[in-house]
């Protein structure tokens, strides 16, 4: 069963950032193996687009693994943005 993930180029721009930030190795949640497939999938997603414009992400039936990586990165970006405005 696909997936589909309607949100903003900008915050899907930020789960880019955090899979490949340009400067360090590339990063998943567990298995970074899945760390290059996500982040090209996430580049192919967002094309040029950025900020507010809608884009859609969409996993298929054999992306589980993929989608399981997306999804918990999103969590571990969100347990982080909860610690910094805490420190607030």
């Amino acid at each position: 069963m696909a997936r589909i993930l309607n949100c903003t180029a900008a915050s899907l721009r930020a789960v880019l950032c955090y899979v490949d930030s340009g400067v360090t190795t590339t990063i998943a949640y567990d298995d970074d193996s899945l760390a290059e497939p996500l982040a090209r999938k996430l580049e192919d997603t967002l094309g040029k687009k950025g900020g507010s414009q809608s884009v859609t992400l969409v996993f298929g039936a054999r992306e589980e693994a993929l989608e399981r990586q997306f999804e918990c990165v999103c969590s571990s970006i969100g347990a982080i943005m909860r610690t910094l405005a805490a420190e607030y």
